[in-house]
């Protein structure tokens, strides 16, 4: 005859019952870390961005080109014109060339410690 001993299972700890608010005050702690992160990065980055008073809008006039344009800028800050007329050129997809006719609006989006 076969004899089988029946041993007690060992009782297993419990893990205490978290309260019926636990998911929502994780979840309101972890949305105010995320918020306070993204207003972090978002004012550090303000100071990276254009102000509406850089921005001008020049006509081009008969037998203007855009070095002309650029002339008065160049010497206002001090810069070589080159790097004036680079930065309207990009900021109005200008060809290689920089053609412009008479009538066009060129926006000119200067900011001089953004020289590339």
């Amino acid at each position: 005859m076969k004899v089988m001993s029946i041993y007690d299972e060992p009782k297993l700890k419990r893990i205490p019952k978290r309260g019926p608010l636990f998911g929502a005050k994780s979840f309101l702690a972890i949305t105010v870390l995320a918020c306070g992160i993204g207003l972090y990065t978002g004012l550090g980055m303000a100071g990276d961005r254009v102000q509406a008073d850089d921005v001008q809008v020049v006509t081009v006039e008969k037998d203007q080109t855009v070095w002309d344009v650029a002339r008065p800028i160049a010497d206002a800050e001090g810069l070589d014109i080159r790097e004036v007329v680079y930065q309207i050129r990009i900021n109005n997809n200008l060809d290689n060339d920089c053609t412009v006719h008479p009538g066009q609006q060129l926006v000119i989006r200067f900011c001089p410690h953004c020289i590339l």
